[in-house]
């Protein structure tokens, strides 16, 4: 949403508006948005540590920053630069945290977690699924995280044309190059928990992101191991 206004472009997401150069994309909008979400003051204190220190979202902005510096400008300034797999891991979280802005009651606890390095793969992959729900045209409501006196899934999704609802959960694996099993999923733990989430009067989605590297094969090796999980899950909570 956006006007050409006072020479500059005003950009609305949520209840913010932005002023941004009149030339300026959906894509500048996005990456805007972003870096305000974090604020100036995360995004110094990134910059001061070493690249290996660094949270991804710092690195991947630094990536883009030299793409950005290095290519070739047009009259208005634009420029044209390769859609590598840092410049798409950047841009879709870029747009999905504004897809969530713009649609859902978005808490102050998931920008935290976002700024938070050893959170970043669950709360990022939480965006994701909350941003494919909304373009799927469901109306999102988050649960109350501060509440700890009960266990309950991400949110709730109502289809607006239909009215079904659904609750929906995500687990994502956070994958470390010192992982000692990186042939294993490794996720019975974290299945085993969003079971004990599951409401009992609303069918009941759990997203799982398991980050295992793409294999060339029509059944990849690693899918025993997820049916087996299944199977205990099913036996142990009925269902």
């Amino acid at each position: 949403m956006h006007v050409d206004a006072f020479g500059q472009k005003l950009v609305g997401v949520g209840d913010t508006i932005y002023s941004m150069h009149p030339h300026s994309t959906a894509l500048d909008a996005f990456r805007e948005h972003l870096r305000l979400t974090l604020g100036d003051d995360w995004w110094q204190e990134e910059a001061k540590k070493h690249p290996l220190a660094q949270h991804a979202i710092a690195r991947w902005q630094a990536h883009v920053d030299d793409l950005m510096r290095d290519a070739d400008r047009d009259e208005l300034g634009r420029c044209l630069v390769p859609s590598g797999a840092i410049m798409s891991a950047y841009m879709t979280l870029a747009y999905d945290l504004w897809i969530v802005k713009d649609n859902v009651r978005l808490q102050a606890r998931i920008i935290d977690r976002l700024r938070c390095r050893s959170d970043f793969a669950g709360v990022r992959y939480e965006l994701l699924v909350a941003a494919t729900f909304v373009r799927a045209n469901f109306a999102v409501e988050p649960e109350d995280e501060t509440d700890n006196r009960t266990s309950h899934p991400e949110f709730v999704a109502t289809h607006r044309e239909t009215g079904f609802v659904v609750a929906v959960e995500a687990k994502a694996r956070d994958r470390r190059l010192s992982d000692r099993t990186p042939d294993k999923v490794g996720m019975t733990d974290r299945l085993d928990d969003a079971a004990k989430k599951a409401p009992k009067d609303k069918p009941y989605v759990v997203f799982a992101e398991i980050a295992m590297p793409h294999e060339d094969a029509d059944r990849p090796s690693w899918t025993d191991e997820i049916s087996t999980d299944v199977q205990h899950i099913v036996k142990k909570y009925g269902g």
